[in-house]
């Protein structure tokens, strides 16, 4: 198996035509290709709801702020993000 073999890549993009000539050219040279026409597609593949490979977490959170964006110019939005394993705990004296 090729380095490139090796590799999956999800391609995203709404322009059916643009989806298929980047999945066609990394498909021939060797890359193991998984499409999505829109980023709500992309995040069901990333949530094992739909076939094909993890995509990489920066895609993920790509798509997800893609869509609270869209959601936001239709109507107000709040986002409540709890990332609380991640906050730093003060050090006790």
């Amino acid at each position: 198996m090729t380095e490139s073999e090796s590799h999956r890549i999800l391609v995203v993009d709404d322009e059916p035509d643009i989806t298929a000539l980047v999945a066609y050219h990394l498909a021939k040279a060797g890359y193991r290709v998984i499409t999505a026409a829109n980023g709500r597609d992309a995040l069901r593949t990333a949530f094992g709801m739909s076939t094909g490979p993890v995509p990489d977490r920066f895609l993920i959170g790509l798509a997800v702020l893609s869509l609270l964006s869209q959601v936001a110019e239709e109507q107000p939005l709040m986002c409540l993000i709890d990332d609380e394993q991640t906050t730093p705990r003060p050090r006790s004296s």
